[in-house]
């Protein structure tokens, strides 16, 4: 797929994160964009750490790998808080809708029935076309429910 719409419902460990690469050409090149549950909302006790986290930023983010990961584009100079965005409305711990629009030259991430995207960035691997799939990070398990592609 090169464009189109990637929709599915996801719950996740608070700890984890997971959600779809698209235009992959293997496992090392892809862009993706997933959630960080436990960012979603602006004020929780970290389990792990058991420190207090405020109004997190990075509850849905967008990367392209190889050469665009989450530290590079979280610490450029040119990119610091453009790929990476808070998530209003869902709750950690509960499930939420996810769709993901990806043109030729942008991607777009809407959670639940929100109007406007929770990210909008332009794509650092324009028109690039490649396989779909469901990502999971940090060990953490992540499920998935009513998983539709539909190409443009």
């Amino acid at each position: 797929m090169a464009e189109g719409t990637v929709e599915f419902f996801a719950f996740g460990e608070p700890n984890g994160g997971f959600g779809v690469c698209f235009c992959g050409q293997d496992l090392r090149t892809h862009e993706s964009v997933h959630f960080r549950p436990y960012a979603f909302s602006s004020a929780m006790t970290s389990p792990d750490a058991g420190k207090f986290l405020e109004g997190r930023d990075d509850a849905v983010q967008y990367v392209a790998h190889p050469t665009n990961a989450w530290k590079q584009l979280r610490t450029g100079a040119d990119t610091g808080g453009v790929y990476e965005k808070p998530v209003a409305g869902p709750k950690p711990g509960e499930w939420f809708r996810a769709r993901v629009a990806i043109t030729a030259a942008k991607v777009e991430a809407f959670v639940n029935e929100q109007p406007q995207p929770c990210i909008s960035v332009v794509r650092l691997h324009p028109g690039r076309a490649g396989k779909v799939g469901l990502w999971v990070g940090n060990g953490a398990p992540g499920y998935f429910s009513q998983w539709r592609v539909t190409p443009r």
